[in-house]
């Protein structure tokens, strides 16, 4: 058993089974010891990254830790720890158990347009959790959003490219190119 099959307190294991991987994180299924629940044990090897790659991650980990989960729509975050030996960097949050609603509905062969808007009207509500605290995602796509199949809840993860907003001016071009709007590129919105 390696130092990262079970979290420093042990409240969490990880699994072998790996459910996504990144540029630089790798995620694995991993279970709640205490609550008997599965989870999604996300672990970074931090000793390549740029400190601009690292100060994404750390943005992630505050404003999801600032949430308290207090919102059913965005990923919950259930702790965190670094393995000074191996450079690696575990976080715990909530696993959509069906992954991607991207890789979800290109699964599904029907799907209803009353079941579409109920995914929307979830991600609308948990963007205006978001916006309530002046904070803007930046990468809302199919990838980033995650569900439970069995219950049809949506979950919005990936908040390293999100921030706080401050004033107007903070008009910045970040995220993933083939989902942004045209007058994005052309540098006229507000």
């Amino acid at each position: 058993m390696d130092d990262f099959t079970l979290s420093p307190k042990g409240f969490f294991t990880k699994t072998n089974i790996i459910i996504g991987k990144g540029a630089y994180k790798t995620v694995y299924e991993g279970f709640n010891v205490k609550l008997g629940t599965k989870i999604a044990w996300n672990s970074i090897d931090i000793g390549f990254l740029k400190d601009r790659d690292i100060n994404m991650i750390k943005n992630e980990l505050i404003t999801l830790n600032s949430f308290n989960n207090k919102c059913e729509f965005i990923i919950n975050f259930y702790g965190c720890w670094f393995n000074q030996q191996t450079a690696n960097l575990v976080f715990i949050t909530e696993l959509g158990l069906s992954g991607t609603i991207k890789k979800f509905r290109n699964e599904m062969k029907v799907l209803s347009l009353e079941a579409i808007k109920r995914w929307f009207i979830q991600i609308f509500k948990g963007i205006q959790f978001l916006h309530d605290r002046n904070i803007i995602h930046r990468d809302i796509k199919g990838e980033n959003i995650f569900i439970n199949g069995n219950t049809g809840n949506i979950i919005i993860g990936d908040l390293g490219l999100s921030f706080t907003f401050k004033r107007l001016s903070d008009n910045s071009v970040v995220g993933t190119p083939e989902f942004m709007a045209p007058e994005i590129f052309e540098g006229e919105y507000e």
